[in-house]
């Protein structure tokens, strides 16, 4: 299948343009390090596309305390443009092509709206990809309020339920909705989906009994699981975690379930396009150095997430892999 493609749109020429110009005036065009090298000459922006307190936002502010720490004297400030289900803060970015102060934490919010909206002006194969750096498994999770003390009780309950069960998601159709609407659809239980921007906004309609459940990574919601608060019901894919509330919670890889875009959703970091290699080279070299620090380390295993590495290319090559699954499931 052909993966479209919207690297030659004009507007990231148009954008590439103004910016050039901008720099002949003293704008965003660095100059090289005294030894050569690219070096930031003012502070970096990391443009979160969802709300607060959601699993993106941690991960951006994650990543941006660890270039801090790997590379003393930078600064990465962290600004939240939610709306869209990402759109509103992925289109912002694109306007930035060209200058190499901004990042984006991404996910498979980076492939899901282009390939379900082709309207937009970005696809997956716009911006420059840096690097993926964990798996993150997203779970159902239910109100411990609501009765549901496990997947089974869940499932018995639901399917004789009069009423949709409304399932708070982040975006209408990525790795969060696409598999939940197929696997409560495969048993028999109707879902009203409810949209968010981001996990911070997910929560509070959770623990107010607004929406019956919410699909959520474990780091987003882990305070409410360690509280009793919420109640981790099943998972996607085929990690499991063993120790604490999620101890023997099963996953749609250990029942064996078949399910459309069932697999973990990637986090990485991106640029926008058209900034220098050499740009490019030093912010892959301060990710390597962070992914070996105790502060990742520790991240990690706070959120409960699975480390995977891919730079440059490779990540490229990997998102542009699951792209041909999104765009399979979208046209069907």
């Amino acid at each position: 299948m052909k993966i479209p493609s919207k690297k030659g749109l004009a507007i990231v020429g148009a954008v590439s343009v103004a910016l050039s110009m901008s720099a002949c005036a003293g704008g965003t065009d660095q100059p090289a390090a005294e030894d050569g090298a690219w070096q930031p000459e003012k502070n970096i922006t990391m443009i979160v596309p969802f709300s607060v307190g959601g699993g993106s936002d941690l991960f951006g502010r994650a990543v941006a305390s660890g270039i801090e720490e790997v590379r003393p004297g930078v600064n990465v400030t962290v600004e939240n443009r939610e709306g869209g289900s990402g759109t509103i803060g992925y289109s912002y970015f694109l306007e930035q092509a060209g200058d190499p102060h901004f990042l984006i934490p991404t996910e498979t919010g980076l492939i899901s709206g282009p390939a379900r909206n082709a309207e937009l002006l970005y696809d997956w194969e716009t911006f420059t990809l840096l690097g993926m750096l964990v798996d993150d498994v997203n779970w159902i999770v239910a109100n411990s309020e609501s009765g549901w003390d496990s997947w089974e009780e869940f499932i018995e309950e639901a399917k004789n339920s009069s009423e949709p069960i409304t399932v708070g998601l982040p975006s209408a159709d990525g790795t969060e909705a696409v598999p939940t609407k197929d696997l409560l659809g495969q048993m028999g239980i109707e879902v009203e989906p409810v949209i968010f921007d981001g996990g911070g906004e997910t929560i509070p309609a959770l623990l107010s009994g607004d929406i019956d459940l919410m699909v959520s990574n474990a780091g987003e919601v882990g305070g409410q699981v360690d509280a009793g608060q919420f109640v981790p019901l099943i998972g996607y894919g085929d990690t499991t975690i063993d120790e604490g509330a999620y101890e023997g919670v099963p996953t749609t890889g250990t029942l064996d379930y078949k399910v459309d875009l069932d697999f973990g959703q990637f986090r990485g970091v991106i640029a926008p396009p058209e900034i220098p290699d050499e740009a490019k080279e030093w912010y892959i070299d301060a990710l390597k150095d962070w992914v070996e620090t105790d502060s990742f380390k520790e991240y990690v295993a706070n959120a409960g997430l699975t480390v995977k590495n891919r730079w440059g290319q490779d990540f490229q090559d990997y998102v542009n892999e699951l792209a041909e699954e999104f765009v399979a499931v979208y046209a069907d």
